[in-house]
């Protein structure tokens, strides 16, 4: 989101907007399809700790708890965000099983998790420290990682800059702009290439999103 203080009103009505983006145009759903398919490997019983890296207004995190509980695992996530707004947005829909922390990327609060994910932040980043995030996920994950990202696509940014307008005038100005700074596939797998970690993978979802996921071998 856009780097410097807006009041609190204009930050929920973005996260409002991204949040409909992720349920209906395929940003969770994404992220559950990962979940489901790695959850096949776990034991019963065996708590499974995961951490949202810029986690906006913490909705794919719920949805991620509510999925683990109905699916009968001991399945615990911490949401973090640096933005004051954001925070106060997701801490106020937080569930039990969703601990929400301000925090920076470069500095996280935990030293190791099971799976460390990331929805949308990596275009606000340049390629550099994409790579470097990367590296600082393959450092906290003892299973695996997986990131979520636009692609820099005409139709998107077009779909983007309509929907957006209803919204307010954040989201209205970032997400376009979030579109323009997207990835396109080849630049995607570049970054997975670069970073060291040839078990991740370059998945397209529905909506313009792709993903870059794996598990250790």
């Amino acid at each position: 989101m856009i780097d410097f203080p807006q009041p609190q009103h204009l930050w929920d009505d973005a996260l409002v907007f991204i949040r409909r983006v992720n349920r209906f145009l395929g940003g969770t759903r994404a992220v559950l399809w990962h979940f489901r398919r790695w959850s096949r490997s776990w034991k019963p019983g065996e708590r499974i700790v995961v951490l949202d890296v810029g986690t906006g207004g913490g909705d794919i995190p719920r949805a991620l708890a509510r999925w683990g509980k109905d699916a009968g695992f001991d399945l615990r996530v911490v949401a973090l965000d640096r933005e004051p707004g954001c925070v106060r947005a997701a801490a106020r829909e937080a569930g039990k099983d969703v601990a929400v922390v301000r925090g920076d990327a470069w500095h996280m609060p935990v030293r190791e998790v099971d799976y460390v994910m990331s929805s949308m932040m990596f275009h606000h980043l340049n390629d550099q420290d994409c790579i470097r995030l990367l590296g600082v996920f393959g450092s906290l994950a003892r299973r695996g990682i997986l990131v979520s990202d636009l692609l820099r696509r005409r139709r998107a940014w077009l779909w983007a800059r309509v929907l957006s307008s209803l919204y307010g005038k954040l989201a209205a100005n970032d997400a376009p702009l979030s579109v323009l700074r997207g990835f396109s596939l080849p630049e995607a797998r570049g970054l997975a290439h670069a970073s060291g970690l040839p078990w991740l993978h370059l998945d397209e979802f529905f909506g313009h999103r792709f993903t870059l996921a794996g598990e250790r071998p």
